[in-house]
C-alpha cells in the first residue's frame, strides 16, 4: 500500500494511512513531518509525507509544524545500515527554537534502521524540545541483523 502511495501516485491512499496512524496518536501533540527530498517531490508530483500529515492533522485536530530542514539530498532507502547511520549525521536543522513544554511527534512512512528518526529527534531536542516521539506507518527491516 505504501509503495502504491509513493510510487504509483495513489494519493487517495493517504486517507487510509492517516486513519491508521490516527488510532495511535493522542490529540495533545504537534506533528512534525520528516521532510521529503525535493527531487522525490518533483518525481512523484506531490509530497507524500506532507499530504499524509495534513490529513492526519485534520483527523486528530492537531497542529503541524514544518520545522525540520534537510541539510543534504542523501537518499537513504538503498543504503546499508552503517551507511544510513553515517549519512544521517547532521541530516537536519531546525528552522526555529522549539517550545520545551510542547509534545512533538515525528511522522514518517517507513522505519527501517531508525537513523532518520534518530537524526530528526536529536535535531528537535537540540532546538529546545523536551518531548519527541515518532509514529510511522510501517516497519521494514533491512535484514535479519537489523
Amino acid at each position: 500500500m505504501i509503495d502504491s502511495y509513493k510510487f504509483r501516485y495513489r494519493i487517495d491512499t493517504a486517507e487510509l494511512l492517516a486513519g491508521i496512524l490516527a488510532e495511535r496518536l493522542p490529540t495533545t501533540h504537534v506533528l512534525v513531518p520528516i521532510p521529503t527530498l525535493r527531487a522525490h517531490i518533483r518525481q512523484r508530483g506531490f509530497d507524500h509525507i506532507d499530504v499524509l500529515v495534513r490529513k492526519l492533522a485534520h483527523i486528530k485536530g492537531v497542529p503541524v509544524e514544518r520545522v525540520l530542514v534537510r541539510t543534504n539530498n542523501t537518499v537513504m532507502h538503498r543504503l546499508a545500515k552503517q551507511d544510513r547511520l553515517l549519512a544521517s549525521k547532521g541530516l537536519f536543522t531546525c528552522s526555529t527554537r522549539l517550545n520545551p513544554t510542547t509534545q512533538y511527534v515525528l511522522i514518517d512512512d517507513i522505519h527501517t534502521t531508525g537513523a532518520t528518526l534518530r537524526a530528526a529527534r536529536q535535531t528537535l531536542l537540540g532546538a529546545g524540545a523536551c518531548s519527541v516521539q515518532a509514529v510511522v506507518v510501517a516497519r521494514q527491516p533491512l535484514g535479519p541483523l537489523d
